[in-house]
Formats: structure tokens, sequence, C-alpha cells
């Protein structure tokens, strides 16, 4: 009885794999074509909001900031962040930083994965009255509202860990929200 019930299994497997319509193609993660009309670049500016946890004896603080970004083609960008936090110690400095980021937009059809990035970036980081340069990784992902605002809206989580030439490392982390032109 067994037997029959296998041969009958791996009989209408083989049948249901003929009867595929090869028509459908296999889209890998990489994009092919190359956004080069300028309605098919994308610009993005935005608001952010979150915390700046520095290394060492240093308490987590509250950082806001803002973001831009112009993406020339479909997974390449070149963005530009602010921030700025009140650092918890002795001197209680205002550490605000400024960093010119190259970010990949990782793509695919994985729902977070789709809208997730990856980059690095650097620029100045104003202490006080000084001026010392920071570098780090940049990770994250934009989430649309809906499918109306697709094109238009996105609520998304940014993560950066700075590393200072004088002032701790520390890793920022925000909610963002941006808007697509």
């Amino acid at each position: 009885m067994y037997k029959l019930l296998f041969a009958i299994t791996i009989l209408t497997g083989s049948i249901n794999a003929f009867a595929e319509d090869m028509s459908n193609t296999v889209t890998g993660t990489m994009s092919e074509e190359k956004n080069t009309k300028l309605s098919e670049q994308k610009w993005r500016a935005g608001i952010t909001s979150g915390f700046n946890s520095p290394k060492g004896d240093i308490a987590t603080t509250p950082e806001f900031g803002i973001t831009t970004a112009f993406q020339p083609w479909g997974q390449v960008g070149l963005g530009l962040d602010a921030g700025t936090s009140k650092l918890d110690d002795a001197s209680q400095a205002q550490r605000t930083t400024v960093f010119v980021n190259a970010l990949y937009n990782v793509g695919g059809d994985i729902p977070v994965l789709r809208t997730s990035y990856l980059g690095a970036g650097g620029g100045p980081v104003f202490k006080s009255s000084k001026v010392y340069w920071g570098y780090g990784p940049v990770a994250g992902f934009d989430i649309p509202f809906n499918q109306k605002t697709h094109e238009t809206l996105s609520l998304g989580l940014t993560a950066k860990y700075i590393i200072n030439t004088d002032t701790p490392d520390s890793l920022a982390a925000a909610a963002a929200i941006k808007y697509w032109f």
C-alpha cells in the first residue's frame, strides 16, 4: 500500500513539474538597471530622534538630527547627516556631528532587507569650541507608511558607530521619518 502511495506521489510531483509555466523569470537582489532618468533618481530629507551612547563613563543621552540623501542609481546613494546631543559628563558639552555618507541599498524581495542600507561616513565632530574628526559605519532601513505614500513618506531606523579622534566613540541610533521627492 505504501509503495503505491509513494509511486502516485512521485508521478504527481513530476507531472506538476512539467506543467510549470516557463515564462517565469528568476530575479536576484542586484539591480540590473541604473536610474539614469531624472524622474527615477531619488532625493530624500528627514528628521531623526534617538539616543547617543558614548563609550566609557558617560551616560546615554537623547540625540536629534536631520538627514538628506541623493540616490542617483537604484542601489547607490550619497547622504548628509547632522545630529546633536549633550554629553552627560562633567563638561556637559554639546556634541554635533556632520557626516557625509556613502550608502548601498540592499534590495531584494525580503520586506525589511528590500528597504535596508549599509554604508560608511565621516566628517567633523564639533564639541564646545573645538573641531575633531570622526568616521564610522552606518546601517538602517526605511519602511513606507502604506501603499498610497510608498513613494513619499517612510519610517525607519538608522544606526551609526562614531569613531572620534578625541571625544569618546559612541553608538547613535534613531528613528527617522523621511520624505522622498
